[in-house]
């Protein structure tokens, strides 16, 4: 009755400082990682993400990149998740930030190829602003008005409730990764960038309306 629930509030009250540290510890590794990976893939000349050594097999490429990307989506979505994680009625953390980032983990299995044909085709410029402009379209869409308003809170407790916020997430998320990939998805620029407009639109109050400025 009102006991346990005044004693599952008081957990949540005395966890959270705990949950922001830890966050703000993984953020800080991801970070450091993705800087050093993006600098020593831009000392390698005629070297990119999407270039294979030679004689590399295509899994192993793959792997790297897999990699790389789970790393950099916590990096970049860990100062969006952290906030809605505390701000929601959730008692276990672990679980929910565990889905949640193996869906975004998961994907660069579909970011690997897009991008391999984005890099083989060599992109033309107009081209890219065309995906830039579609992807502004789709934030003045309403799905994307109903995928942001279901991220800013996580309801429910478990693995697959940080999944299926995740995967609403990835959904939210497609035009700014869309801008990103065409950009470069290792420049740390565009990185930062993407970072700071979805903070904005999920961070700032709804009427603020930060999807449609971004």
């Amino acid at each position: 009755g009102g006991s346990a629930t005044m004693n599952t509030l008081a957990l949540e009250q005395r966890s959270r400082p705990a949950v922001l540290v830890t966050c703000a510890l993984v953020f800080i590794a991801s970070t450091s990682v993705t800087i050093a990976w993006c600098g020593g893939v831009c000392d390698m000349p005629g070297m990119g993400v999407w270039s294979r050594m030679p004689g590399q097999p295509w899994l192993e490429h793959f792997l790297v990149f897999e990699g790389m990307w789970s790393v950099m989506m916590i990096a970049m979505m860990m100062p969006v998740f952290a906030p809605t994680l505390v701000g929601s009625e959730v008692t276990s953390p672990v679980p929910v930030a565990g889905g949640y980032f193996a869906a975004w983990a998961l994907s660069g299995l579909a970011i690997y190829p897009i991008g391999l044909v984005i890099a083989s085709a060599d992109v033309d410029p107009a081209a890219g602003g065309v995906v830039v402009l579609l992807a502004g379209a789709w934030q003045f869409t309403r799905r994307k008005a109903r995928q942001l308003q279901c991220c800013r809170v996580i309801r429910g407790e478990g693995w697959r409730q940080g999944w299926d916020s995740g995967v609403r997430c990835i959904r939210c998320c497609a035009g700014l990764t869309a801008t990103l990939l065409v950009v470069g998805v290792m420049d740390l620029m565009a990185m930062a960038l993407v970072t700071l407009a979805m903070a904005a639109e999920r961070l700032l109050p709804p009427t603020a309306r930060a999807a449609y400025v971004i």
